[in-house]
Protein backbone atom coordinates (compact mmCIF):
# COMPACT_ATOMS: atom_id res chain seq x y z
CA UNK A 1 0.00 0.00 0.00
CA UNK A 2 3.03 2.26 0.41
CA UNK A 3 3.21 2.33 -3.39
CA UNK A 4 -0.01 4.35 -3.48
CA UNK A 5 1.60 7.08 -1.36
CA UNK A 6 4.70 7.12 -3.56
CA UNK A 7 2.64 7.36 -6.73
CA UNK A 8 0.48 10.08 -5.12
CA UNK A 9 3.66 12.07 -4.40
CA UNK A 10 4.72 11.79 -8.05
CA UNK A 11 1.25 12.77 -9.26
CA UNK A 12 1.16 15.66 -6.81
CA UNK A 13 4.52 16.94 -8.02
CA UNK A 14 3.44 16.59 -11.65
CA UNK A 15 0.09 18.28 -11.18
CA UNK A 16 1.45 21.23 -9.18
CA UNK A 17 4.38 21.83 -11.51
CA UNK A 18 2.30 21.41 -14.67
CA UNK A 19 -0.41 23.69 -13.27
CA UNK A 20 2.17 26.40 -12.66
CA UNK A 21 3.65 25.91 -16.13
CA UNK A 22 0.16 25.95 -17.64
CA UNK A 23 -0.83 29.16 -15.88
CA UNK A 24 2.39 31.08 -16.42
CA UNK A 25 3.83 29.84 -19.70
CA UNK A 26 1.27 27.93 -21.75
CA UNK A 27 -1.87 29.99 -21.19
CA UNK A 28 -1.08 32.57 -23.89
CA UNK A 29 -0.27 29.77 -26.35
CA UNK A 30 -3.59 27.90 -26.12
CA UNK A 31 -7.29 28.67 -26.40
CA UNK A 32 -9.43 29.34 -23.34
CA UNK A 33 -11.27 26.05 -24.03
CA UNK A 34 -8.04 24.05 -23.97
CA UNK A 35 -6.86 25.90 -20.89
CA UNK A 36 -10.05 25.08 -18.98
CA UNK A 37 -9.89 21.42 -20.02
CA UNK A 38 -6.25 21.10 -18.98
CA UNK A 39 -7.04 22.78 -15.68
CA UNK A 40 -9.95 20.39 -15.10
CA UNK A 41 -7.80 17.32 -15.82
CA UNK A 42 -5.23 18.53 -13.28
CA UNK A 43 -7.96 19.23 -10.72
CA UNK A 44 -9.15 15.64 -10.98
CA UNK A 45 -5.62 14.52 -10.19
CA UNK A 46 -5.62 16.81 -7.13
CA UNK A 47 -8.96 15.45 -5.94
CA UNK A 48 -7.73 11.87 -6.07
CA UNK A 49 -4.45 12.37 -4.24
CA UNK A 50 -6.21 12.31 -0.87
CA UNK A 51 -7.78 8.86 -1.31
CA UNK A 52 -4.48 7.48 -2.58
CA UNK A 53 -2.68 8.72 0.53
CA UNK A 54 -5.54 7.43 2.67
CA UNK A 55 -5.36 4.00 1.06
CA UNK A 56 -1.65 3.89 1.83
CA UNK A 57 -2.44 4.14 5.56
CA UNK A 58 -5.10 1.43 5.65
CA UNK A 59 -4.82 -2.28 6.19
CA UNK A 60 -3.58 -4.15 3.18
CA UNK A 61 -6.78 -5.79 1.95
CA UNK A 62 -7.49 -7.00 -1.57
CA UNK A 63 -10.53 -4.76 -2.07
CA UNK A 64 -8.61 -1.63 -1.02
CA UNK A 65 -5.70 -2.53 -3.29
CA UNK A 66 -8.19 -2.82 -6.15
CA UNK A 67 -9.62 0.56 -5.14
CA UNK A 68 -6.20 2.19 -5.48
CA UNK A 69 -5.53 0.46 -8.79
CA UNK A 70 -8.94 1.60 -10.05
CA UNK A 71 -8.27 5.20 -9.07
CA UNK A 72 -4.85 5.16 -10.72
CA UNK A 73 -6.29 3.61 -13.87
CA UNK A 74 -9.09 6.16 -13.86
CA UNK A 75 -6.65 9.03 -13.53
CA UNK A 76 -4.52 7.67 -16.36
CA UNK A 77 -7.51 7.24 -18.66
CA UNK A 78 -9.59 10.25 -17.62
CA UNK A 79 -7.02 12.94 -16.91
CA UNK A 80 -4.44 11.51 -19.28
CA UNK A 81 -6.78 11.52 -22.28
CA UNK A 82 -7.98 15.05 -21.52
CA UNK A 83 -4.40 16.30 -21.08
CA UNK A 84 -3.37 14.79 -24.42
CA UNK A 85 -6.47 15.88 -26.37
CA UNK A 86 -6.50 19.40 -24.92
CA UNK A 87 -2.84 20.08 -25.65
CA UNK A 88 -3.30 19.64 -29.42
CA UNK A 89 -2.37 23.28 -29.96
CA UNK A 90 1.05 22.54 -28.48
CA UNK A 91 1.98 19.21 -30.05
CA UNK A 92 -0.14 19.52 -33.24
CA UNK A 93 -1.30 15.92 -33.07
CA UNK A 94 -5.00 15.24 -33.38
CA UNK A 95 -5.68 12.86 -30.50
CA UNK A 96 -9.46 13.10 -30.71
CA UNK A 97 -9.53 9.33 -31.20
CA UNK A 98 -8.94 9.16 -27.43
CA UNK A 99 -12.36 10.62 -26.56
CA UNK A 100 -13.88 7.19 -25.69
CA UNK A 101 -11.13 6.66 -23.12
CA UNK A 102 -12.24 9.63 -21.01
CA UNK A 103 -15.58 8.23 -19.80
CA UNK A 104 -13.98 4.83 -19.22
CA UNK A 105 -11.54 6.60 -16.92
CA UNK A 106 -14.47 8.23 -15.15
CA UNK A 107 -15.99 4.80 -14.58
CA UNK A 108 -12.72 3.56 -13.09
CA UNK A 109 -12.69 6.56 -10.73
CA UNK A 110 -16.24 5.76 -9.64
CA UNK A 111 -15.30 2.12 -9.19
CA UNK A 112 -12.37 3.15 -7.00
CA UNK A 113 -14.62 5.23 -4.73
CA UNK A 114 -17.14 2.36 -4.57
CA UNK A 115 -14.43 -0.14 -3.64
CA UNK A 116 -13.16 2.19 -0.91
CA UNK A 117 -16.69 2.37 0.48
CA UNK A 118 -17.14 -1.40 0.53
CA UNK A 119 -13.61 -1.97 1.82
CA UNK A 120 -14.23 0.36 4.74
CA UNK A 121 -17.69 -1.06 5.35
CA UNK A 122 -16.31 -4.60 5.51
CA UNK A 123 -13.75 -3.51 8.10
CA UNK A 124 -16.33 -1.70 10.30
CA UNK A 125 -19.86 -2.89 9.50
Amino acid sequence: MKKFALIACILGFFSVSFSAYLSHKLRPMISEYSYENLKMALQYIYYHLAPLFYLATLANTKILRYAGISILTGLLFFSGSILIMSSKELHHIDASFLWPVTPIGGLFLLLGWTLIFFGLYRENP
